[in-house]
């Protein structure tokens, strides 16, 4: 004896919110409103043949730079928003890589005034345990086959950089960007 699968009653389709229906000769059709507009958040990744190129964003007020020159290009100099290269080397064990900004910082921890050093690196651990330098993580990348496969953006809307120091005798320095 064969078994059957109950049968249910099936609704018929029903348009939504943002959701057009349609029904003709040849069928049924379903149409989404298009979204709109995304928000243009500083550092937004995206991947390119080269390595990951990123949108302009600031770091204590001050434009990062990927060799250089810095990530949103430089019109006086007619030149392009540069490309981060990615090196496979870079990746952990895990298939995941980060694309960090870094902040060089005078003897006490700080920021200098002048001419800190901002710039953009493609590392395997997003966190600094130098007392000199900060480390502040803006894309994750998921590698697949030594070839990257996805940028995943850390949301930040306007980094700022704090020194927080432990009690005394328990661990050491931590560089926070919020």
């Amino acid at each position: 004896m064969k078994s059957r699968a109950p049968q249910f009653p099936v609704a018929p389709p029903m348009p939504g919110t943002g959701l057009r229906l349609s029904v003709n000769q040849l069928g049924l059709s379903l149409a989404a409103a298009a979204q709109g507009a995304s928000y243009p958040h500083p550092f937004r990744p995206m991947l390119v043949p080269a390595g990951v190129s990123l949108q302009r964003g600031l770091v204590e007020n001050r434009e990062p730079t990927i060799n250089g020159v810095p990530i949103g290009g430089d019109a006086a100099q007619g030149t392009r928003p540069p490309v981060l290269k990615l090196d496979v080397a870079d990746v952990n064990d895990n298939g995941e890589s980060w694309v960090c900004v870094e902040l060089t910082l005078d003897e006490k921890g700080e920021v200098p005034e002048t001419d800190a050093k901002v710039v953009i690196t493609h590392t395997k651990q997003p966190r600094s345990l130098d007392v000199r330098l900060a480390r502040g993580p803006l894309v994750m990348l998921l590698w697949r086959d030594r070839r990257p496969v996805d940028a995943l953006a850390i949301v930040h809307f306007n980094l700022r950089y704090a020194r927080v120091l432990p009690p005394a005798g328990a661990g050491g320095v931590r560089h926070v960007f919020y």
